[in-house]
């Protein structure tokens, strides 16, 4: 039997974006790395799948040096 992809919200992907956003800093290059399509973004009820969120998140937490992606008020190093 044929199992549909897992996928994502996209608010989920506004949500994990929302710290680069305050950061002042653009999306686009993040988004095109993790293969999301920009616009998706404006897609209430758009979905990604599985791996492009993961792919997004290992991004953001490396080009970042941010494992919690600027979320809280200072950068939590990778590995802390």
């Amino acid at each position: 039997m044929l199992h549909p992809p897992v996928t994502v919200p996209i608010a989920f992907v506004h949500g994990m974006l929302s710290g680069v956003r305050a950061r002042g800093q653009p999306v686009d290059g993040f988004l095109a790395d993790a293969r999301i399509a920009p616009e998706l973004l404006a897609q209430a009820g758009a979905r990604v799948t599985a791996d492009q969120y993961a792919a997004l998140l290992r991004l953001l937490i490396e080009r970042l040096d941010d494992e919690a992606i600027g979320f809280l008020s200072r950068p939590l190093k990778r590995g802390s």
